[in-house]
Protein backbone atom coordinates (compact mmCIF):
# COMPACT_ATOMS: atom_id res chain seq x y z
CA UNK A 1 0.00 0.00 0.00
CA UNK A 2 1.33 3.42 -0.98
CA UNK A 3 0.16 7.00 -0.91
CA UNK A 4 0.62 9.11 -4.03
CA UNK A 5 2.63 12.30 -3.48
CA UNK A 6 3.25 11.30 0.13
CA UNK A 7 5.46 13.33 2.42
CA UNK A 8 9.08 12.41 3.02
CA UNK A 9 11.00 12.91 6.25
CA UNK A 10 10.50 16.22 7.99
CA UNK A 11 13.73 17.21 9.69
CA UNK A 12 12.25 19.71 12.06
CA UNK A 13 10.79 19.96 15.52
CA UNK A 14 8.20 22.26 17.00
CA UNK A 15 8.14 24.71 19.87
CA UNK A 16 5.02 23.72 21.79
CA UNK A 17 5.54 25.10 25.27
CA UNK A 18 3.18 27.62 26.77
CA UNK A 19 5.71 29.41 28.85
CA UNK A 20 3.84 31.20 31.64
CA UNK A 21 1.52 29.94 34.31
CA UNK A 22 -1.67 31.85 33.44
CA UNK A 23 -3.68 32.20 30.26
CA UNK A 24 -4.40 35.65 28.87
CA UNK A 25 -6.60 37.17 26.23
CA UNK A 26 -6.04 40.24 24.10
CA UNK A 27 -2.47 41.28 23.39
CA UNK A 28 -2.67 43.41 20.26
CA UNK A 29 -1.72 42.56 16.70
CA UNK A 30 1.81 41.41 17.39
CA UNK A 31 4.27 40.47 20.13
CA UNK A 32 8.06 40.62 20.15
CA UNK A 33 8.83 36.98 21.02
CA UNK A 34 7.65 33.82 22.76
CA UNK A 35 8.45 34.27 26.44
CA UNK A 36 10.19 31.06 27.51
CA UNK A 37 10.73 30.70 31.26
CA UNK A 38 12.83 27.98 32.87
CA UNK A 39 10.89 25.53 35.03
CA UNK A 40 7.48 26.06 33.45
CA UNK A 41 5.65 22.92 32.41
CA UNK A 42 2.35 22.39 30.62
CA UNK A 43 0.08 19.61 29.45
CA UNK A 44 -1.04 19.17 25.84
CA UNK A 45 -3.83 16.98 24.53
CA UNK A 46 -3.43 15.35 21.14
CA UNK A 47 -5.73 13.34 18.87
CA UNK A 48 -5.68 11.88 15.38
CA UNK A 49 -8.30 10.13 13.25
CA UNK A 50 -8.12 8.68 9.76
CA UNK A 51 -11.06 7.66 7.60
CA UNK A 52 -11.52 6.35 4.07
CA UNK A 53 -13.49 7.74 1.13
CA UNK A 54 -16.66 6.02 2.43
CA UNK A 55 -16.33 7.80 5.78
CA UNK A 56 -15.30 4.65 7.67
CA UNK A 57 -12.91 5.35 10.52
CA UNK A 58 -9.69 3.43 9.98
CA UNK A 59 -7.75 4.56 13.02
CA UNK A 60 -8.26 6.83 16.02
CA UNK A 61 -5.88 7.63 18.84
CA UNK A 62 -5.35 10.23 21.56
CA UNK A 63 -2.67 11.08 24.10
CA UNK A 64 -1.63 13.65 26.68
CA UNK A 65 1.91 15.03 26.90
CA UNK A 66 3.88 17.27 29.19
CA UNK A 67 6.31 19.83 27.76
CA UNK A 68 8.78 21.48 30.14
CA UNK A 69 11.30 24.29 29.75
CA UNK A 70 14.41 22.78 31.32
CA UNK A 71 16.52 25.90 30.83
CA UNK A 72 16.98 29.06 28.80
CA UNK A 73 20.78 29.32 28.91
CA UNK A 74 21.79 25.77 28.02
CA UNK A 75 24.92 24.54 26.22
CA UNK A 76 25.12 22.01 23.41
CA UNK A 77 28.62 21.24 22.14
CA UNK A 78 30.07 24.64 21.17
CA UNK A 79 26.69 26.40 21.27
CA UNK A 80 25.46 28.31 24.31
CA UNK A 81 22.47 30.39 25.35
CA UNK A 82 20.01 27.74 24.12
CA UNK A 83 16.46 27.00 25.23
CA UNK A 84 16.10 23.31 26.14
CA UNK A 85 12.68 21.62 26.17
CA UNK A 86 11.60 18.18 27.34
CA UNK A 87 8.46 16.39 26.06
CA UNK A 88 7.10 13.12 27.45
CA UNK A 89 3.89 11.10 27.55
CA UNK A 90 1.60 11.33 30.57
CA UNK A 91 0.05 7.96 29.71
CA UNK A 92 3.04 5.65 29.83
CA UNK A 93 6.44 7.17 30.50
CA UNK A 94 8.89 5.48 28.11
CA UNK A 95 11.43 8.25 27.79
CA UNK A 96 11.64 11.91 26.84
CA UNK A 97 12.39 13.87 23.71
CA UNK A 98 14.72 16.83 24.16
CA UNK A 99 14.80 19.90 21.91
CA UNK A 100 17.24 22.79 21.72
CA UNK A 101 16.32 26.22 20.31
CA UNK A 102 18.15 29.50 19.79
CA UNK A 103 16.01 32.60 20.25
CA UNK A 104 17.12 36.02 19.03
CA UNK A 105 15.21 39.29 18.78
CA UNK A 106 14.14 38.42 15.22
CA UNK A 107 13.61 34.65 15.26
CA UNK A 108 13.27 31.32 17.06
CA UNK A 109 15.45 28.66 15.42
CA UNK A 110 15.36 24.91 16.04
CA UNK A 111 18.92 23.62 16.55
CA UNK A 112 18.73 19.94 17.50
CA UNK A 113 16.74 17.18 19.19
CA UNK A 114 17.55 13.79 20.67
CA UNK A 115 16.05 10.69 22.26
CA UNK A 116 12.82 10.21 20.33
CA UNK A 117 10.11 9.83 22.98
CA UNK A 118 8.59 6.36 23.23
CA UNK A 119 4.80 6.33 23.02
CA UNK A 120 2.22 3.58 23.54
CA UNK A 121 1.63 1.32 20.50
CA UNK A 122 -1.14 2.38 18.15
CA UNK A 123 -3.65 -0.32 17.23
CA UNK A 124 -5.67 0.90 14.21
CA UNK A 125 -9.38 0.20 14.07
CA UNK A 126 -9.86 -1.57 10.76
CA UNK A 127 -12.84 -2.50 8.61
CA UNK A 128 -10.89 -4.39 5.95
CA UNK A 129 -7.49 -5.55 4.76
CA UNK A 130 -6.73 -2.27 3.02
CA UNK A 131 -6.98 -0.20 6.18
CA UNK A 132 -4.27 2.32 6.85
CA UNK A 133 -1.58 0.73 9.01
CA UNK A 134 0.59 2.47 11.57
CA UNK A 135 3.36 0.17 12.66
CA UNK A 136 4.53 -0.28 16.23
CA UNK A 137 7.89 1.40 15.60
CA UNK A 138 9.64 3.83 17.90
CA UNK A 139 8.02 7.25 17.46
CA UNK A 140 8.47 10.84 18.36
CA UNK A 141 5.77 12.07 20.64
CA UNK A 142 3.12 13.77 18.50
CA UNK A 143 3.68 16.93 20.53
CA UNK A 144 7.16 17.23 19.02
CA UNK A 145 6.50 15.90 15.51
CA UNK A 146 2.92 15.67 14.11
CA UNK A 147 1.76 12.07 13.82
CA UNK A 148 0.51 12.81 10.31
CA UNK A 149 4.09 13.57 9.31
CA UNK A 150 5.37 10.49 11.14
CA UNK A 151 2.85 8.38 9.23
CA UNK A 152 4.09 9.70 5.90
CA UNK A 153 7.67 9.06 6.98
CA UNK A 154 6.95 5.42 7.76
CA UNK A 155 5.12 4.98 4.46
CA UNK A 156 8.42 5.99 2.85
CA UNK A 157 10.42 3.66 5.09
CA UNK A 158 12.09 6.54 6.97
CA UNK A 159 12.36 6.31 10.75
CA UNK A 160 12.54 9.46 12.84
CA UNK A 161 14.44 7.74 15.64
CA UNK A 162 17.67 7.97 13.62
CA UNK A 163 17.50 11.74 13.04
CA UNK A 164 19.61 14.21 14.99
CA UNK A 165 20.57 17.47 13.33
CA UNK A 166 22.58 20.52 14.24
CA UNK A 167 23.63 22.37 11.10
CA UNK A 168 20.38 22.28 9.14
CA UNK A 169 18.53 24.55 11.55
CA UNK A 170 14.83 25.35 11.04
CA UNK A 171 13.36 28.83 11.46
CA UNK A 172 10.33 28.16 13.64
CA UNK A 173 9.16 31.79 14.00
CA UNK A 174 10.20 35.14 12.53
CA UNK A 175 9.48 38.03 14.89
CA UNK A 176 7.38 40.04 15.23
CA UNK A 177 4.49 37.83 14.17
CA UNK A 178 2.57 40.43 12.18
CA UNK A 179 -0.07 39.50 9.59
CA UNK A 180 1.53 38.92 6.21
CA UNK A 181 5.00 38.12 7.54
CA UNK A 182 6.39 35.09 5.72
CA UNK A 183 9.61 33.14 5.84
CA UNK A 184 11.31 29.99 4.62
CA UNK A 185 11.41 27.61 7.55
CA UNK A 186 13.39 24.90 5.74
CA UNK A 187 15.05 24.36 2.35
CA UNK A 188 16.63 20.92 2.61
CA UNK A 189 15.51 18.20 2.01
CA UNK A 190 12.49 20.14 0.72
CA UNK A 191 11.02 23.61 0.82
CA UNK A 192 8.84 24.57 3.79
CA UNK A 193 7.14 27.97 3.79
CA UNK A 194 5.44 29.65 6.75
CA UNK A 195 3.27 32.75 6.91
CA UNK A 196 1.20 34.63 9.50
CA UNK A 197 -2.28 34.68 7.95
CA UNK A 198 -4.32 36.27 10.74
CA UNK A 199 -5.07 36.62 14.44
CA UNK A 200 -7.71 34.72 16.41
CA UNK A 201 -8.85 34.20 20.00
CA UNK A 202 -8.45 30.51 20.84
CA UNK A 203 -10.19 28.97 23.85
CA UNK A 204 -8.93 25.70 25.36
CA UNK A 205 -9.24 24.02 28.75
CA UNK A 206 -6.25 26.13 29.83
CA UNK A 207 -7.98 29.44 29.03
CA UNK A 208 -8.39 31.94 26.20
CA UNK A 209 -5.39 33.12 24.20
CA UNK A 210 -5.03 35.73 21.47
CA UNK A 211 -2.97 33.99 18.79
CA UNK A 212 -1.16 34.54 15.54
CA UNK A 213 -2.42 32.00 13.00
CA UNK A 214 0.55 30.56 11.09
CA UNK A 215 0.15 28.56 7.89
CA UNK A 216 2.78 25.98 6.90
CA UNK A 217 3.04 24.84 3.29
CA UNK A 218 5.13 22.11 1.66
CA UNK A 219 4.86 23.05 -2.05
CA UNK A 220 7.33 20.44 -3.33
CA UNK A 221 5.85 17.56 -1.34
CA UNK A 222 2.12 18.04 -0.77
CA UNK A 223 0.69 21.50 -1.43
CA UNK A 224 -2.79 20.34 -0.37
CA UNK A 225 -1.85 19.66 3.26
CA UNK A 226 -3.68 22.08 5.60
CA UNK A 227 -1.29 22.81 8.48
CA UNK A 228 -1.99 25.66 10.92
CA UNK A 229 -0.47 26.68 14.23
CA UNK A 230 -1.96 29.19 16.68
CA UNK A 231 0.76 30.92 18.68
CA UNK A 232 0.54 33.42 21.55
CA UNK A 233 3.36 35.01 23.51
CA UNK A 234 2.93 31.96 25.78
CA UNK A 235 3.94 29.64 22.93
CA UNK A 236 1.97 27.20 20.78
CA UNK A 237 -1.70 27.02 21.81
CA UNK A 238 -3.15 24.81 19.06
CA UNK A 239 -1.94 22.98 15.95
CA UNK A 240 -4.20 21.37 13.31
CA UNK A 241 -3.32 19.25 10.29
CA UNK A 242 -5.68 17.88 7.64
CA UNK A 243 -4.70 15.98 4.52
CA UNK A 244 -6.40 13.69 1.99
CA UNK A 245 -4.23 11.19 0.15
CA UNK A 246 -4.88 8.82 -2.74
CA UNK A 247 -4.37 5.17 -1.83
CA UNK A 248 -2.71 2.92 -4.41
CA UNK A 249 -1.97 -0.79 -4.49
CA UNK A 250 1.30 -2.51 -5.45
CA UNK A 251 0.52 -2.08 -9.16
CA UNK A 252 -0.08 1.65 -8.84
CA UNK A 253 -3.87 1.45 -9.16
CA UNK A 254 -5.84 3.82 -6.93
CA UNK A 255 -8.65 2.39 -4.81
CA UNK A 256 -9.84 5.36 -2.79
CA UNK A 257 -8.59 8.05 -0.46
CA UNK A 258 -7.59 8.31 3.15
CA UNK A 259 -8.10 11.51 5.14
CA UNK A 260 -6.04 12.33 8.22
CA UNK A 261 -7.12 14.88 10.83
CA UNK A 262 -4.77 15.70 13.68
CA UNK A 263 -4.89 18.26 16.49
CA UNK A 264 -2.78 19.21 19.50
CA UNK A 265 -3.60 21.96 21.98
CA UNK A 266 -2.66 23.16 25.44
CA UNK A 267 -4.90 21.54 28.06
CA UNK A 268 -3.51 22.57 31.45
CA UNK A 269 -0.71 24.28 33.28
CA UNK A 270 1.18 21.76 35.43
CA UNK A 271 3.24 24.33 37.29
Amino acid sequence: MKIKHSLIVVVCSFSLVSCKSNAVSGGGAEFPFVDFRAGTSNEYSWSVVTYDSLGTVQMADSENFAVKVLGTNEKLDSLSGLIKLEAYSLKIYNGSTFDWYKQNSDSLVGIAYSNAGRVPPIVPKRSGSKALQITNEVNFSPIVLPRTIQLMMRMKGIYADSILYYNNARVVYKYPLTVGRSWISLRDPFLQNRQVVGWESITTKAGTFYCAKISTRLPEIDPSLEWYEYVSNRGLIRRTLTGTFVMVDEKGNSYGTITVKEQAEIAATIN
